[in-house]
């Protein structure tokens, strides 16, 4: 048990195993609304703790245990961890003027949370009660019996509706009556997750922006947007026109043979995304699909998508994700971007970077874009097959197959396997390993690092396992890591609580136990404030790529 107190400054706080109390500020110290933007990175650890974050832009994660969090300000990043949590994360900007639309995540993790916060909420696993914002926000039931309502009026709430599904929950919306949103107006419909996902699970989906769905639901399909980048050319009637530029009316090109050939854009949807404030910023960050990746000439200069993107090959939809080679087709990892999709009378197949890839489809998410109309249109899932898309998704074993082509045809556009880039990124520094071994990797670290992730090649887990139908984007097999330096030494575990963003879930065969990455796995919580040595061993790691270039440049210096 320990009383931990920051600064007015940017602090790494860690708790112990036991029941500690953590403030982001000085002891006694008044709300600094001069330092407000300047974020703490706070880890309770073990225990039920008591966690302040108060007025930072901060990055807090309660870990195991019954914890009570709260965090003023907007802007910050909140993972409650296992137990039976309570978090108050309001989203004030400045000392008087609260800012409704807000900008803080929650995340309640396993256990029967209560959440009373802005813009996302998503409680997870058990039986919940969250309270989100009306403007804008989301509010995410997750698996269990939850109780969802509005942040706006903290003291009072009167039952909107009650929704029994066949799964293992029964949901109840609420809403607030002192910000004039007296009832939610339902659309009466169900709706899947996109074909392909890990699991087909049924959304709900209520004009202002809150979700909730039977007990097995999966809060990626609400975070994931099949889009275009900013600046992809899209072939129209006038001819390739970058996809921001297209408007109502515009005649784009199809390529099914459908009715006629060119067909009018009915809606043109926009979003913006800060990635270095999403939860799960792997489902936005880019793929990029090289120039000539797919056929000669296809696509006919790099083609960015969003992850769930679908693109038209052999005669299937296929998402870009599940391509990915880390050579011809990789995930770029960027602070932001700037997605754009066309919506046309039904699901068809436009050219873009004359590349076969899909139009929108609305599945209930039209809300998610910036420019959404108040409340979401109905989604007319008669144009296509039963599900609405003009085509059927590739199944597991034939995309790992097609995964598995396309790898083989990088290697022979010239690209070459080479030895895995593993590195870390020290507050925005590479950091090379000092010393590297088969399943081990030596690092030496600097004092005052706050920011730390590791880095490493990725590859989309089809491609390596045609039996994997998961569709994880997979990079290194973490086993443990060690720290040594003048505080002492410790292990920490691949299963340890600290490790959470960038490492997909634990897993276990037997005694071993493994973390695979995403390709950026977030080590600040356990970087030691001295300094010192980290050693990483992992048993699994993707293949790392040479460039045409560089492959030729290394061979005729090994000749």
């Amino acid at each position: 048990m320990a009383t931990i107190y920051g600064t007015n400054g940017a602090d790494t706080l860690v708790g112990t195993e036991g029941d500690d109390t953590i403030f982001g500020n000085g002891p006694g110290a008044a709300p600094d609304w001069e330092h407000r933007d300047v974020g703490d990175l706070i880890h309770g650890g073990d225990g039920n703790d008591s966690i302040n974050g108060w007025f930072g832009r901060d990055t807090v994660y309660g870990g195991e245990g019954n914890d009570t969090i709260q965090q003023i300000a907007g802007g910050s990043f909140i993972d409650g961890g296992p137990g039976n949590d309570y978090i108050y994360a309001p989203g004030y900007q400045t000392a008087v003027t609260p800012d409704w639309s807000g900008d803080n995540t929650v995340y309640g993790g396993d256990g029967n949370d209560t959440i009373a916060g802005y813009s996302l909420v998503d409680g997870g696993a058990g039986d919940d009660v969250l309270r989100g914002d009306l403007r804008g926000g989301t509010v995410i039931g997750g698996a269990g019996n939850d109780t969802l309502g509005s942040a706006s009026d903290y003291n009072s709430y009167y039952p909107s509706a009650t929704f029994d599904y066949s799964g293992a929950s029964t949901d109840y919306a609420y809403t607030a009556g002192h910000w004039g949103a007296t009832s939610f107006n339902w659309i009466d419909s169900v709706t899947d997750t996109r074909p392909g996902s890990p699991d087909g699970h049924d959304t709900i989906l209520q004009p202002a922006g809150f979700h909730f769905s039977d007990g097995s639901f999966s809060s990626e399909a609400l975070l994931a947007l099949p889009c275009y980048l900013r600046g992809t050319r899209i072939l129209t009637s006038s001819g390739e026109v970058p996809v921001e530029a297209l408007r109502a009316g515009d005649l784009v090109v199809t390529c099914l043979g459908r009715g006629a050939r060119l067909k009018p854009v009915l809606w043109l949807g926009h979003r913006h995304l800060d990635l270095r404030r999403h939860p799960q910023p792997r489902l936005c960050h880019p793929i990029r699909i090289r120039a000539g990746a797919l056929a000669d000439g296809v696509p006919g200069r790099d083609l960015l998508v969003s992850p769930s993107h679908a693109l038209c090959l052999e005669g299937h939809l296929v998402r870009a994700e599940d391509l990915v080679n880390g050579a011809t087709i990789t995930q770029e990892r960027r602070e932001e971007v700037a997605y754009f999709h066309i919506e046309l009378a039904a699901h068809d197949i436009l050219l873009a970077e004359g590349t076969p890839a899909e139009s929108w489809l609305d599945q209930g998410n039209r809300a998610h874009f910036s420019n959404a109309p108040v409340a979401a249109l109905r989604p007319d899932l008669a144009a296509g097959g039963a599900d609405g898309f003009c085509l059927p998704f590739l199944d597991a074993a034939a995309c790992a197959a097609l995964a598995q082509r396309l790898a083989a045809r990088a290697e022979a556009l010239g690209w070459r396997r080479a030895l895995p880039d593993i590195h870390l990124l020290a507050d925005g520094r590479r950091l090379a390993p000092e010393h590297t071994a088969p399943g081990h990797r030596r690092f030496r670290l600097p004092p005052a690092v706050r920011a730390l992730h590791l880095r490493c090649p990725v590859e989309a887990s089809r491609g390596r396992d045609p039996g994997c139908a998961d569709g994880r984007l997979l990079g290194l097999a973490l086993s443990r890591i060690e720290l040594s330096g003048p505080e002492g030494a410790c292990s920490i575990a691949a299963d340890d609580v600290r490790l959470a963003r960038g490492f997909h879930a634990a897993e276990r065969r037997g005694q071993r136990c493994w973390r695979w990455t995403d390709g950026c796995g977030e080590l600040s919580a356990i970087v030691p404030a001295g300094g010192g040595l980290l050693d990483l061993h992992f048993f699994g790691i993707c293949d790392g790529w040479l460039p045409p270039a560089e492959a030729t440049a290394g061979a005729r210096a090994v000749a």
